[in-house]
């Protein structure tokens, strides 16, 4: 479109032969972009509003999760059912530094990582 528009405007100007001023450009008006209207409308306050959008929804609510689970996991005591993220269901029979001691049949007790425990039902 814009060679076509070019090629139309080239032989009209070599056929005139008198010069014409050129015309003043109009003036243009600005629209304010000072204010507190022009700095919401930019670009820059819908970046910070996504990133805030994205933490909120985001990465506050795991935060906050893996805080209650490091809770959970600090107050493991002998005797807490739990269930583990593999489905296994026991009750604790010694508490270690890294470790846990589930006693999951009579006579069955493993030992599993305290970060697998996934329920803690007292």
């Amino acid at each position: 479109m814009t060679i076509f528009t070019l090629a139309q405007a080239a032989p009209a100007a070599t056929t005139t032969t008198t010069t014409a001023p050129a015309p003043t450009p109009a003036p243009q008006t600005q629209e304010s972009s000072g204010g507190l209207g022009g700095f919401l409308g930019g670009d820059m306050m819908m970046f910070v509003i996504c990133i805030v959008l994205f933490w909120v929804v985001l990465i506050r609510p795991q935060r906050k999760a893996a805080k209650e689970q490091e809770a959970r996991l600090a107050a493991l005591e002998r005797g807490n059912k739990v269930v583990t993220n593999a489905g296994i269901h026991g009750m604790i029979e010694k508490v270690n530094e890294s470790t846990v001691n589930l006693k999951i049949a009579e006579g069955v007790i493993i030992e599993v990582e305290k970060q697998a425990i996934v329920r803690v039902d007292k």
